[in-house]
């Protein structure tokens, strides 16, 4: 074609297509020496497929879509927005692609992409929606503590509201739905004297966020069994008693704690295994509401029946 000005437009051409524009000047004379360059026209506008929060990362969103490829120029990167006004660069050069650098536990109601190519950032997609995964909710310790179950207190996460909690006793290796949204988690099922390594995350929509730090939570132990009440020669105020300790899942037990009158109230013993020493006893006295209880991490555990020792 033919121009007379010092700049033009060239119209009708395809999406995303490389050209090479040549142009020369011509005069009386003839035609003059050529010039050339390249110009890239910029790509169409995605169309959004489906977008989805990125597990155990708030912070992410993933995005599925559907890229018309014009004239085939090399799409070097894709552009996002949250509210059609800032652009950020997104990670991935084909669907899906991921949006980075977004705040947790968030449905986002004005997303759009669009591609970027070397003429520059294309045709942005109509609005979509996506939500973000929840941050890690903060343990806040076990109460209610028994040879078989605890509860686990939390602080939530901030942002929208959540749908459940998923907590695991291995560290992260398994899970199960609490079944709950509300502080303590009760924990069940679990066996005696045993040390737990207790993680929760919380799930939105579907979507599990990002899970707790791990902390420690510790079963009761059971009774001690065969005990055996005995005095201690060259001390008319303590008495010796033997006894099996609690099986279980093996953790310390730290010490024991016995009682002169049936539970009421209790004193530490001597001693972290048998046999054990019970010390500030009245000489001449026959006890007969002995009683015996194993101590770990999480507390003072299940008590022996009543026994005897003089």
């Amino acid at each position: 074609g033919e121009v007379t000005a010092g700049s033009f437009a060239l119209a009708a051409l395809t999406a995303n297509t490389a050209y090479t524009v040549k142009l020369r000047a011509v005069n009386a004379g003839g035609n003059g020496t050529q010039a050339s360059t390249s110009a890239t026209t910029l790509a169409e506008a995605p169309v959004f497929s489906s977008s989805a929060g990125v597990a155990a990362d708030g912070t992410r969103l993933t995005v599925a879509f559907t890229q018309s490829t014009g004239g085939g120029a090399t799409i070097t990167g894709y552009e996002f927005s949250t509210d059609g006004t800032n652009w950020s660069a997104a990670t991935g050069t084909t669907s899906p692609i991921t949006l980075t650098g977004l705040a947790y536990n968030t449905t986002y109601t004005t997303l759009r992409i669009r591609a970027v190519n070397a003429g520059g950032s294309g045709t942005a997609s109509n609005q979509f929606s996506g939500s973000t995964s929840a941050g890690a909710p903060t343990l806040t310790g076990f109460t209610t503590i028994t040879t078989t179950s605890f509860s686990v207190g939390f602080t939530a996460p901030s942002g929208s509201a959540l749908t459940s909690y998923e907590y695991s006793t291995d560290g992260g290796s398994t899970w199960t739905d609490a079944a709950t949204t509300t502080s303590p988690i009760a924990i069940t099922g679990l066996a005696a004297n045993t040390a737990y390594s207790v993680k929760l995350r919380p799930v939105t929509l579907g979507v599990v966020g990002v899970a707790s730090s791990a902390s420690t939570g510790t079963t009761l132990a059971e009774a001690p069994t065969s005990v055996t009440a005995s005095s201690v020669a060259g001390s008319a105020t303590t008495l010796s008693v033997a006894f099996t300790a609690p099986t279980g899942g093996g953790a310390t037990i730290t010490g024991y704690e016995f009682s002169t009158n049936g539970g009421t109230s209790w004193s530490a013993a001597t001693g972290a295994s048998s046999p054990v020493t019970l010390t500030g006893l009245t000489s001449s006295t026959a006890y007969t509401q002995l009683q015996l209880r194993a101590v770990n991490a999480g507390g003072s555990g299940v008590a022996t029946a009543d026994f005897s020792g003089t």
